[in-house]
């Protein structure tokens, strides 16, 4: 599986890391962290908050919707740039144990599922990551193994 370098909190604008989304024509990132786990950072918060835009160099990104539900949060984002606008879908399954895995893997099986239940536009990979210290990966497959490294 090919990797894409770490993303770490010292890119500060995350502007490389759009610039890479709009690069590859990602249309799914697939998030298997919370933001924080108990007092810990786990991640930064890299898009807009909901109906919220922001510039990350020449991408602005739009937070259209937010949904929230028992084990996974699903966001939609429009991505612009100059005068071309693509569409993205943000999943961060929240259910993920720290340092751990599942102890009942039946909500990540539905949470898969949604996630591969969604169009495609372009033939772009699947942006999958966890937490901001470990590398993000595309996917091209069915199967989400634990991020590298842990």
């Amino acid at each position: 599986m090919p990797y894409i370098g770490p993303m770490v909190k010292q890119l500060g604008d995350f502007g490389q890391f759009w610039q890479m989304v709009w690069q590859q024509k990602v249309e799914k990132i697939v998030m298997l962290t919370n933001l924080v786990e108990g007092t810990k950072t786990k991640c930064e918060q890299y898009w807009p908050d909901f109906y919220q835009r922001k510039m990350f160099g020449d991408i602005k990104v739009v937070c259209n919707d937010e949904k929230l539900y028992a084990d996974f949060i699903w966001r939609h984002f429009t991505l612009s740039k100059k005068s071309e606008k693509r569409s993205l879908h943000h999943l961060q399954y929240t259910s993920w144990p720290d340092k751990d895995i599942p102890d009942d893997v039946t909500s990540f099986i539905e949470f898969r599922q949604r996630v591969n239940a969604l169009s495609n536009t372009f033939d772009g990979p699947e942006v999958v990551h966890c937490r901001f210290d470990v590398k993000f990966w595309f996917r091209h497959t069915d199967n989400y193994g634990p991020c590298p490294g842990l």
